[in-house]
């Protein structure tokens, strides 16, 4: 048999790399279309709030993508340099950075939750809408970024396929979780209501709300279905990494904060780009978008 070109090597390397990845992107998106579809029942006002609150979220991922971008970089270097010991301190690192501002997050995000209404000009029943999303979703932002990081260091180590499964456990949470904390107990009775198809096992999912009293949370029950799926994976993806590949998870010596400011460094232009990105929408929602 003869061997493979070189030059076609890289190619065929970067492509078995990419595809887990770009699905794994792709997947991500899909609780946007998650929460949509499942936030029929609740009328237009609250379709609009969520419009207006996916872009909050994508400005919330610039913030998270601090813990992310440099572990994806570093963690791949030292990879590649077969530095294993390296390579996991920059995990470590990745982590606490993540559960650090996912904790600043959650307590710093309730009390703007007004002001960040005001600039994007909400206001009434959609203002009430997105104010309760807001609350879930600062309510689980750590479980939101931990997730993040933890993806991009399965991506520097080269194990891409991992976090693509990790969002298929996800997404699959939120889809069952995301009837049950939006509409609770009246789940079945909204759901026909609005029109939407009655999958099998919402009957169950019903039952269960009914038998614990679960009473409905509107937005911000879909802000929990996405943080609780999220958390799933995360935990998921730390005993990967515990288990899996023998990853020592705690430090031993206090955390390097040079070692921090590196990665900070690093991310700091791609999580520029997304505030950017979003705060175009934000300004399009604020003085142009008809209300």
């Amino acid at each position: 048999m003869s061997a493979v070109p070189a030059q076609e090597r890289p190619t065929v390397e970067v492509l078995r790399l990419a595809w887990p990845a770009f699905l794994s992107y792709l997947l991500n998106s899909t609780y946007r279309i998650n929460d949509q579809f499942w936030i029929q029942g609740l009328g237009p006002t609250a379709q609009a709030a969520m419009g207006a609150m996916t872009f909050v979220a994508i400005m919330a991922f610039a913030v998270f993508f601090l813990s992310a971008g440099g572990a994806l970089s570093l963690v791949a270097r030292h990879e590649g340099a077969g530095d294993g010991e390296e390579r996991d301190r920059v995990s470590r690192h990745a982590i606490l950075m993540a559960l650090v501002l996912g904790g600043l997050m959650m307590l710093a995000g309730p009390p703007l939750i007004p002001w960040l209404l005001g600039l994007l000009d909400l206001g009434g029943s959609v203002a009430s809408h997105a104010a309760l999303y807001l609350d879930g979703f600062f309510a689980m932002a750590p479980a939101m970024v931990l997730v993040l990081a933890i993806d991009h260091t399965f991506i520097g180590r080269g194990r891409t396929i991992i976090p693509m499964l990790l969002q298929l456990v996800a997404v699959g949470c939120n889809f069952v979780l995301n009837p049950v904390l939006i509409y609770g107990t009246g789940m079945l009775a909204e759901i026909e209501a609005a029109g939407m198809p009655h999958f099998p096992g919402l009957s169950v999912l019903a039952a269960i709300a009914e038998t614990v009293g679960l009473e409905g949370r509107g937005l911000e029950g879909a802000a929990w279905a996405t943080g609780i799926s999220r958390a799933v994976a995360g935990l998921l993806g730390l005993a990967i990494l515990k288990w899996g590949f023998r990853m020592d998870l705690w430090f031993h010596r206090p955390p390097s904060l040079a070692l921090l400011g590196r990665m900070l460094r690093i991310a700091l232009p791609v999580s520029w780009s997304i505030a950017v990105y979003a705060g175009v929408y934000w300004a399009l929602f604020a003085l142009v978008l008809d209300r």
